[in-house]
């Protein structure tokens, strides 16, 4: 499938209307730009990982559950709670606060409230800040390190998560047949395709 169309069904699987600041699970992959496998050097790895495990740190109300950092993709599950206030933050340096924050919620710490936090302002602090990161280390300053766009469902049970957490695990196995894998065998399935298939097929299984 073309790039274009790719990021355009990723765009299309945002549900219209919908609170992504809601407490729930949700299922989220980001993908490089040009499906470079840029993560399979380690220390771009590392820093996708690591980053990810910061995001409960910046972000209070959020619980993090599976996660895998593909060649050039990411799969992970972000648990959003109910609003819980920054503390400490309202004391660190503004400084200190563009690093750990999204503009969203430094607004929020500065004016004396309490955040929290939507699934597109733990993205945004997710991309910009592995972005800055990997860019840093490759002296490759504003060198695009994913897609504008990323795909993600709403995982409305313990059932659902349970399925996504499997998908997540098991990915690595089924990097040779893997449509972002740029050397595997075309089934003409987006991986976005392919995961709603599995998805369902999955749901329906008994337990």
């Amino acid at each position: 499938m073309p790039g274009d169309q790719r990021i355009n069904y990723r765009r299309s699987l945002r549900l219209p209307g919908y609170d992504y600041s809601s407490p729930g699970a949700y299922f989220v992959t980001l993908v490089h730009p040009q499906s470079r496998l840029l993560f399979e050097h380690d220390q771009l790895c590392r820093i996708a990982r690591n980053v990810w495990n910061a995001i409960p740190t910046m972000f209070p109300n959020v619980e993090l559950n599976a996660f895998v950092v593909m060649p050039n993709h990411v799969h992970g599950i972000v648990m959003i709670g109910e609003r819980e206030a920054l503390a400490g933050v309202s004391n660190q340096t503004s400084a200190v606060m563009d690093e750990r924050l999204t503009p969203a919620a430094t607004e929020v710490v500065q004016g004396g409230g309490v955040a929290r936090s939507g699934l597109p302002d733990i993205v945004r602090y997710y991309k910009n800040t592995t972005a800055r990161r990997i860019n840093s280390l490759r002296r490759t300053r504003g060198t695009a390190v994913w897609q504008r766009s990323y795909w993600d469902r709403i995982l409305r049970n313990d059932r659902a998560v349970e399925v996504a957490r499997n998908y997540i695990m098991l990915n690595p196995l089924r990097w040779d047949s893997d449509p972002e894998n740029p050397v595997a065998r075309p089934s003409g399935l987006s991986e976005e395709q392919q995961w709603d298939r599995w998805f369902s097929e999955q749901l329906v299984l008994p337990q």
